[in-house]
């Protein structure tokens, strides 16, 4: 094919369509008027005055370029500048014409989940993680991790006090002995929650490959390629890393709180007075913060898929970008899609200093509860007498409001993360796949259906491999011959969508090309 272009009543290029490309980028980079269509210059003649008046008698071109399959989005100003005058006019107001637009739009709304995570994703993700069998394997090790810690501090508590007849040496061996299985606990407890959570994510991002790669077509066409991008990096690298590092981080603070409060109980039975309202007051305090937080991840993980799309759009549409010299306009829309991020994010630190301040005047006043009675019963000769003890519960009445500071941070945490585990189940279960053969397992999990018109060709043309022609027979010179008829056909994107082909009536002669030629490409 042979591609030529007039300018100014003359023929500026010939070639074929790869050489007119080039030509047409590099004609736009020397004249910067060129992307100026018409009824924007007739736009800038009305609100700039001479300067858009000295500038419409400069001769530009308005050369037809190839759309290299950049979004829509990235071409929304120059619908924008041509549709003022539509709108001087009186034809449709603005709002109808919103209206309209989204009953007709192609891309759905991004999910979005509301209230507490339900149960049953917590479930889904346990057995992700092995099942009930890993998951009792590691409650077990935390609760033997936690003695062993707890029985450090208590043969301290001990050794200061010299309550039993040992020698120094004794003392000093238990004490290394309790400390050193201690790290080796603690060691794999890390190895283990960790090797689970990889695990849980693994098995996850497999069913995620499985159900986005066997989606329909009208799947990818609903739905933005940032939005699917965001499952596969974000989401999935909070699976990766923050979610065990959350979880581990809630079982290892609910473990210290609970040896804590039994040391404190034992050795300051009156401190039960001030632990008991405190819980209830953390309890309504994570409730509260609990609710904000988890909302505005998923306000997060929603304003993160725009970004996605906006950089696939740009590497896809680069060369149609520079063409028309709209990377003023991608760098204007990349900073509002980044602005919503980055509010989303302040967000969180506000809510952070708002729990931070609580939970540290919480805690103060629990450690002064706690203190200010242990002087009045040591005063009046009641409760546990052993210094070593008393002192014990003290230090612990200080280390567990931190603790305590951290189990609402960490149990926050998770059900913030769990979102991340909704939307990806959310894609794992909910997305329409088609019906076909995994060749991994031979089509036992998901078998190809046999479809009537497969069997009605078979019966009709099964033969026997004697009847099988000859290459040159009569037999496929006469299928050669068969033609397509097309009789009143309808087609629409998606059930809730208009026609877009509405009866549509035409034969296709034998041999004969065809071509078609739409909105969406050739």
């Amino acid at each position: 094919d042979k591609i030529i272009a007039m300018v100014d009543g003359r023929i500026g290029f010939q070639g074929n369509y790869e050489e007119y490309k080039t030509w047409a980028i590099e004609r736009r980079a020397m004249t910067p008027l060129s992307t100026t269509t018409p009824a924007t210059m007739g736009d800038r003649t009305n609100t700039e005055g001479e300067e858009s008046a000295s500038m419409s008698q400069q001769p530009t071109m308005d050369l037809p370029l190839p759309d290299d399959g950049a979004d829509a989005s990235i071409h929304a100003d120059a619908k924008e500048d041509g549709g003022e005058e539509g709108n001087k006019d009186g034809e449709k107001k603005p709002e109808e014409k919103k209206d309209d637009a989204n009953k007709g739009a192609l891309m759905t709304q991004e999910e979005r989940a509301q209230g507490n995570v339900p149960l049953s994703m917590y479930k889904r993700y346990l057995r992700s993680c092995g099942g009930w069998s890993r998951c009792a394997a590691i409650i077990l090790l935390y609760t033997i991790t936690e003695c062993i810690n707890a029985g450090v501090q208590v043969w301290l508590a001990i050794w200061s006090s010299e309550s039993f007849d040992l020698k120094r040496d004794t003392y000093l061996y238990v004490y290394v002995g309790i400390v050193a299985a201690s790290a080796m606990c603690g060691g794999l407890r890390a190895y283990i929650i960790y090797d689970t959570g990889r695990l849980a994510s693994r098995g996850l991002h497999e069913d995620l490959l499985k159900s986005v790669s066997s989606a329909r077509v009208a799947f990818f066409d609903t739905t933005p390629l940032g939005r699917i991008l965001n499952r596969f990096s974000k989401d999935i690298d909070t699976a990766d890393n923050d979610l065990p590092m959350n979880y581990s981080g809630f079982l290892t603070t609910l473990f210290s709180i609970t040896s804590s409060i039994a040391i404190m109980v034992v050795s300051q039975p009156f401190s039960l007075v001030a632990l008991v309202p405190a819980g209830f007051v953390y309890s309504r305090v994570l409730v509260f913060y609990n609710a904000a937080n988890r909302e505005i991840k998923r306000v997060d993980s929603i304003n993160k898929s725009p970004v996605f799309a906006l950089l696939s759009e740009c590497l896809e549409g680069a060369k149609t970008i520079a063409a028309f010299g709209k990377w003023r306009n991608v760098i204007t829309e990349a900073t509002h899609r980044i602005d919503a991020v980055f509010s989303t994010s302040y967000l969180q630190q506000v809510v952070n200093r708002w729990l931070g301040l609580r939970l540290d005047t919480l805690g103060s006043a629990i450690v002064s509860v706690i203190a200010f009675a242990g002087v009045i019963c040591t005063m009046l000769n009641v409760g546990h007498e052993h210094v070593g003890m008393l002192s014990l519960g003290l230090t612990l009445a200080m280390s567990v409001t931190t603790s305590l500071n951290w189990f609402v941070r960490q149990s926050a945490s998770v059900e913030a993360g769990m979102n991340s585990i909704e939307r990806i189940v959310y894609y794992c279960d909910d997305v329409d796949m088609e019906d076909f053969r995994w060749y991994g397992d031979g089509g036992k999990t998901n078998p190809l259906p046999a479809l009537p018109i497969a069997k009605h060709l078979k019966a009709e043309h099964k033969r026997d491999a004697s009847a099988v022609p000859a290459p040159g027979s009569s037999a496929i010179t006469d299928v050669s011959q068969l033609g397509i008829e097309f009789k009143n056909v309808q087609l629409r994107y998606r059930p809730e969508l208009p026609l877009v082909l509405k009866g549509v009536d035409f034969k296709i002669a034998p041999r004969q090309k065809v071509g078609i030629v739409g909105r969406t490409g050739s």
